[in-house]
């Protein structure tokens, strides 16, 4: 009788302080939380909230490195959010499914799924055209996607494919307003896997542009970790072409950034 009068507000709460627990490292709570909105979720038949609640597993096993588990979880949100016909949180749980697969290896996976979810991205934007706070929100995750997706590219030798889904991206990035600094470092770090990829094709001068910017962009930001993240990416391309010395002075200046 008592369980007739839980709301989805209620629920809601609870998924927040799941959320809560999983932010502050507390992974068995956050998952014994999550378990239990899972299972009301489907009592009471709110699809909404189960979507939220799979969400937030695949979070907590994301913070755990379990990424079959992050895979299962998105997989299971992607199909709760359509069915809940929720487009828009349909393709960012595709997104970061895709992610999941890029990081088990499992690359053309990846590819089919990030190339679903930019799909669903791109037919959804026309309709909230006119919903420009919306539109804003949205733009960085369509770009986000298409990093995923260079991602998955890149580790399948396509690299040109990898080239003009980065730069696609950057275009999305350069969408959102200039003072929004994690969205700079979203650039920034794209910026580097397109160097990577310029370095791949063997374009020199393209990739030591491409750094450049990317570390101008880098050095701007509060949080010095994407600029870290540009560094570590610098010396890893010159010790993979046995240029040593810039190698070692990108390692050491990445370990000052972090």
């Amino acid at each position: 009788e008592k369980n007739s009068n839980i709301s989805k507000e209620f629920l809601e709460n609870l998924d927040t302080e799941a959320d809560n627990l999983n932010n502050n490292r507390k992974f068995a709570e956050a998952h014994k939380l999550a378990d239990v909105l899972i299972i009301v979720s489907k009592l009471k038949q709110y699809n909404s909230a189960l979507a939220a609640a799979y969400w937030t597993k695949a979070g907590i096993a994301s913070n755990e490195y379990k990424w079959e588990d992050v895979a299962t979880y998105y997989e299971k949100a992607s199909q709760t959010y359509l069915l809940d016909e929720n487009p828009l949180m349909a393709s960012l749980s595709l997104n970061n499914l895709g992610d999941a697969y890029n990081e088990l290896g499992r690359y053309e996976q990846a590819e089919k799924i990030l190339s679903r979810a930019y799909k669903i991205q791109q037919e959804y934007l026309p309709k909230i055209k006119e919903k420009a706070s919306l539109v804003a929100t949205l733009q960085p995750y369509v770009g986000l996607t298409l990093r995923n997706l260079g991602d998955s590219y890149f580790y399948m030798g396509k690299y040109k494919d990898a080239l003009g889904a980065y730069q696609e991206a950057v275009n999305y990035f350069d969408k959102v307003s200039a003072s929004d600094q994690k969205n700079l470092g979203r650039k920034a770090n794209t910026l580097s896997r397109i160097a990577k990829t310029y370095n791949k094709l063997g374009e020199t001068e393209k990739r030591k542009q491409t750094l450049q910017d990317a570390i101008k962009i880098g050095e701007q930001l509060e949080n010095k970790t994407f600029l870290a993240e540009v560094y570590k990416t610098s010396a890893s391309m010159y010790y993979d072409n046995k240029e040593y010395a810039d190698a070692k002075i990108y390692y050491q200046k990445a370990y000052e950034a972090y």
